[in-house]
């Protein structure tokens, strides 16, 4: 009878968020809250919508999870200790947006990526989006920059699906 007791006991514990806690293979930085942010215009948004509600879409196709900012924009977060290897996802603008565009990943002052220019005018296709996949086992500090080439208008930058990996 004691056996039969335990096992429910067991089962529960199983299924609780401390049981077997460990840090996740991979975390997406949307889900993280950046040290610092600076954009040209309106706020820094996580998630799946942008500055006016809409979802953000790169190629028609929805954003699930993605951090957007006008360009000019640098969002900074420190990463020290958390044992991420790997960085990847893509960067774009969004479809809503025209302008040229910039984006860079730097660790710890150092430019580890930087897209080509990627620009899109009103009315156009929606652009291409910048894929990355980059070492970051040494960097503390990760620094997501979007440089608006001086036109500083509709720079919708969206950084889709930014993931850390183990």
């Amino acid at each position: 009878m004691k056996t039969l007791l335990l096992i429910p006991a067991i089962l529960f514990c199983l299924t609780c968020d401390h049981a077997g806690a460990t840090d996740p293979a991979s975390i997406n930085l949307s889900d993280l809250t950046p040290d610092s942010t600076k954009v040209g215009f309106h706020s820094f948004q996580r998630g799946k919508l942008a500055i006016e509600g809409n979802p953000i879409k790169i190629k028609h196709i929805p954003v699930s999870n993605g951090l957007y900012a006008h360009a000019p924009s640098e969002v900074v977060y420190d990463i020290s200790g958390l044992g991420y290897k790997t960085f990847r996802g893509k960067a774009g603008l969004e479809d809503e947006a025209w302008g040229e565009v910039r984006f860079k990943i730097i660790g710890d002052g150092k430019t580890l990526w930087e897209s080509n220019i990627i620009k899109k005018e009103k009315k156009q296709m929606p652009a291409k989006a910048g894929d990355f996949l980059i070492n970051i086992s040494n960097v503390s500090k990760l620094q997501l920059v979007v440089d608006d080439l001086g036109n500083g208008f509709s720079d919708h930058s969206v950084w889709v699906k930014p993931e850390l990996l183990k």
